[in-house]
C-alpha cells in the first residue's frame, strides 16, 4: 500500500505530508528517501514478541556434575551450551519452534571434541541433527585357536549411514603382561577390497584408542572388527550425526517439536555444545519450553525492515511513486 492506497490512485502533496510528516510550506526535497534528515526513512525497526528464549538446563545429580548448561535462542539460532560433565541435563529439554515462513535449518557443533556422547541429541520434528545414540559398536574378546583372526560385522551401511563425514574408532585393552604391540583392526570392506583399516598401539598391558574420519563411505560397505589371540577389541562406526551433524533440512511454515539432551561428555566425547541455525525470510517463535530447566524466560527481538524502496534518494521525484514506495513506512 502507498500513501493513498497504492499505484494508480491520484495523490496530492498534502496527502504525502499527512502520511510522512513535515511542515508548511511543503517542499518535495523533504521527501527524498534517506537514513536521516528527511521524512522518508530507509528502514524501520519491527519488534516481534516471544521470539527469543533463554534458560538454565537442569543440573545432574551425580558427583562431579556442574550446574548449568545454558540455552539461548533468537531469530537466527538456538544454541545449547552443554557442560562436559556427567549427568548435566539429565532430563530431556523440550519445546516448540514456530516458523512463519519456509526455513532452512542447519547445525553447527560448537566445541572442539568430535564424538558426541551417546545420550546427547538435538532433534527438530523427530529429525536427528545430532544424536550420539546412533553410533554402532561391537566388542570382541580374544579368539580361540579356531576363530582367532575372524572378523565380526559391526554394520552393513545404509545410504543414510554412509552419507557425509563418518568415523571409525578402535580401542584395545591388552591383558596384563602382554607387552607392546598393535591391536587388531576395525575396517571397512567393499566387496572383496578393504577400503579403510584402523589399528591402535598398546604397551605393557594398557590399552589405547584411535579414530579416523572418512568421507567416501558407500551404501553396502561392511564395517568389521577382528578377533585376536588376546585382549579385548572394540570397533565403533560413527555416522555423521554423532560427529558433525546431519544434513540441512527445509521446514515449511508451521509448528515443530524440539528435544535436546546434553548428558555426559569428557575427554573423548562431548555433551551437547551445538547450535541450530535458521535461514528464513519470516520469524521464529519459541513456545512451551520445559523439561530439563531450572529457569526459563522469553524476550522480544527487533528486526530491521527495508522500507520505501521505490522512493529515490536524489534527483527528480514523481509524486505518483509515493503510491507504490515498497513497504511504505512513515
Amino acid at each position: 500500500m502507498g500513501v493513498d492506497g497504492g499505484a494508480g490512485n491520484a495523490i496530492s502533496l498534502s496527502e504525502i505530508q499527512t502520511f510522512y510528516g513535515g511542515s508548511n510550506p511543503i517542499s518535495m526535497s523533504e521527501y527524498y528517501r534517506a537514513a536521516s534528515g528527511t521524512e522518508v526513512p530507509n528502514t524501520r525497526t519491527d519488534t516481534t514478541t516471544n521470539t527469543g528464549v533463554t534458560g538454565l538446563v537442569a543440573q545432574g545429580s551425580s558427583s562431579g556434575a556442574t550446574a548449568g548448561s545454558s540455552l539461548d535462542g533468537n531469530q537466527s539460532r538456538l544454541t545449547i551450551d552443554g557442560a562436559n560433565n556427567t549427568n548435566v541435563n539429565a532430563t530431556v529439554g523440550t519445546g516448540t519452534i514456530v516458523f512463519s515462513a519456509s526455513t532452512t535449518v542447519s547445525v553447527t557443533k560448537d566445541d572442539g571434541t568430535t564424538i558426541l556422547e551417546d545420550q546427547a541429541h538435538f532433534r527438530l520434528d523427530s529429525y536427528d541433527f545430532l544424536d550420539g545414540s546412533n553410533e554402532i559398536s561391537a566388542t570382541v574378546q580374544a579368539g580361540s585357536g579356531t576363530d582367532q583372526g575372524d572378523f565380526v560385522t559391526i554394520a552393513t551401511l545404509t545410504a543414510a549411514q554412509a552419507s557425509g563425514t563418518v568415523g571409525l574408532q578402535v580401542s584395545f585393552q591388552a591383558p596384563s603382561g602382554e607387552g607392546s604391540g598393535t591391536s587388531p583392526p576395525v575396517r571397512i570392506r567393499r566387496g572383496g577390497s578393504v577400503v579403510h583399516s584402523l589399528t591402535t598401539s598398546y604397551s605393557n598391558g594398557s590399552g589405547s584408542a584411535q579414530k579416523l574420519d572418512i568421507t567416501d563411505a558407500q551404501s553396502g560397505d561392511i564395517v568389521e572388527v577382528q578377533k585376536t589371540q588376546s585382549g579385548t577389541t572394540t570397533g565403533v562406526f560413527l555416522p555423521r550425526e554423532t560427529l558433525a551433524g546431519n544434513a540441512d533440512k527445509v521446514y515449511s511454515a508451521g509448528s515443530y517439536a524440539v528435544a535436546f539432551r546434553g548428558t555426559g561428555g569428557g575427554t573423548n566425547t562431548s555433551g551437547l555444545d551445538a547450535t541450530l541455525n535458521f535461514s528464513t525470510s519470516g520469524t521464529v517463535q519459541y513456545n512451551s519450553f520445559g523439561g530439563g530447566f531450572t529457569s526459563i524466560s522469553t524476550s522480544n527481538t527487533d528486526t530491521s525492515v527495508n522500507t520505501n524502496t521505490n522512493v529515490p534518494t536524489s534527483g527528480t521525484i514523481n509524486m505518483d511513486i509515493f503510491n507504490a514506495p515498497g513497504t511504505a513506512s512513515a
